[in-house]
């Protein structure tokens, strides 16, 4: 086991908690670049004053970082229970993701005519359809991973007015979609992610965890 921190002296250097983490943090970074097994003491001449942007900066990243951690093993545990319960346990599921990633609704559609299966509707918005319409111009939205990801309902009105309806008709603003197929690549589902009150881009790391939080809820679908 291999130990590094790094220390500051209360109150010579610093009063306040925040005050105090930056700067052991500081220094345990330090101590970190330099090897391991190691510790530094701060010393302002020799490490340099700690701004308090760099404060704040850091408070706000541990902050979200343990949030973060959180809602991962939350996440983990949801989709352990699903394999654990099969079918029966999709609806903890879909309500672990909506609250995890900001979604005002989760929508499985499945079959070849893709029937709406389950749903995760918390705040009652209307408009679902029984089943998303098959268009021939979908395919060409949809990535090698099996993913359409569109921020902007709105950017298709021009460019495919008919999947710019589909969308709009259910009041859907930023939507993730990811693509089930069968052994001959034909779509046999669809679990759509979706916001029906802002617009907003879907950062890369959210769009990696839903893919595979998808492939592993079409697992358990087949």
């Amino acid at each position: 086991v291999h130990c590094s921190f790094g220390a500051v002296f209360y109150p010579e250097q610093a009063r306040t908690y925040k005050e105090l983490f930056q700067i052991a943090d500081k220094c345990l970074y330090i101590a970190k670049e330099k090897g391991k097994n190691r510790y530094i003491i701060y010393d302002k001449e020799l490490h340099g004053p700690v701004r308090t942007n760099e404060l704040e900066s850091s408070m706000i990243e541990m902050k979200s970082n343990r949030t973060e951690v959180r809602d991962t093993i939350e996440l983990g545990n949801c989709l352990a229970m699903l394999y654990e319960k099969g079918l029966d346990g999709m609806e903890g599921v879909l309500a672990c993701i909506q609250q995890n990633y900001e979604l005002d609704r989760i929508v499985i559609y499945q079959g070849d005519k893709l029937l709406r299966s389950y749903y995760y509707n918390p705040e009652g918005y209307d408009r679902i359809p029984e089943a998303f319409p098959i268009l021939s111009s979908y395919e060409q939205f949809v990535s090698d991973r099996n993913v359409f990801e569109l921020d902007n309902t709105n950017k298709l009105e021009f460019s495919n007015h008919e999947l710019y309806t589909v969308f709009h008709k259910q009041r859907i603003t930023s939507v993730l979609q990811y693509v089930m197929r069968d052994s001959e690549n034909r779509i046999i589902g669809i679990i759509s992610y979706e916001r029906c009150k802002i617009r907003r881009r879907w950062a890369s790391e959210v769009v990696n965890m839903l893919t595979i939080v998808s492939k592993i809820i079409e697992t358990v679908c087949k």
